[in-house]
């Protein structure tokens, strides 16, 4: 059917997106303002240096009751970020979200496996 060849070239058009993204050592990620919730992509993760299992859940279903802060929480996604840059990521964001505007930040983050790498998030 239509729907199911939709659902299939959204599936490749998907994968095509996430392999170009860790390619690039890039990723995407979004909030949901309302409920302090992130969605991110796996490249997103290995960025990070985290496992998916560390990760945010993915994309937040509206129909789905909140989740607990430890489930994807911008919060728990700041404390990836290294403590020295933590509080100047919050106020970017805090001010992004207060003025619905954009926002470009650079912060480090202290992966697990003891490197600590410098990203940029817009």
């Amino acid at each position: 059917t239509a729907h199911k060849a939709a659902e299939a070239a959204l599936r490749e058009r998907t994968l095509q997106l996430e392999t170009a993204m860790t390619a690039a050592d890039m990723g995407a990620w979004r909030l949901d303002v309302p409920t302090r919730h992130v969605w991110f992509s796996p490249s997103v993760a290995r960025l990070f240096g985290i496992t998916c299992a560390r990760a945010v859940p993915p994309m937040l279903d509206p129909a789905q009751p909140p989740r607990a802060p430890s489930d994807g929480s911008l919060d728990v996604g700041l404390d990836l970020v290294h403590p020295d840059d933590r509080a100047a990521v919050a106020a970017v964001m805090q001010q992004a979200v207060a003025t619905g505007g954009g926002f470009a930040v650079e912060f480090r983050v202290p992966r697990p496996d003891g490197r600590e790498v410098r990203l940029r998030s817009q």
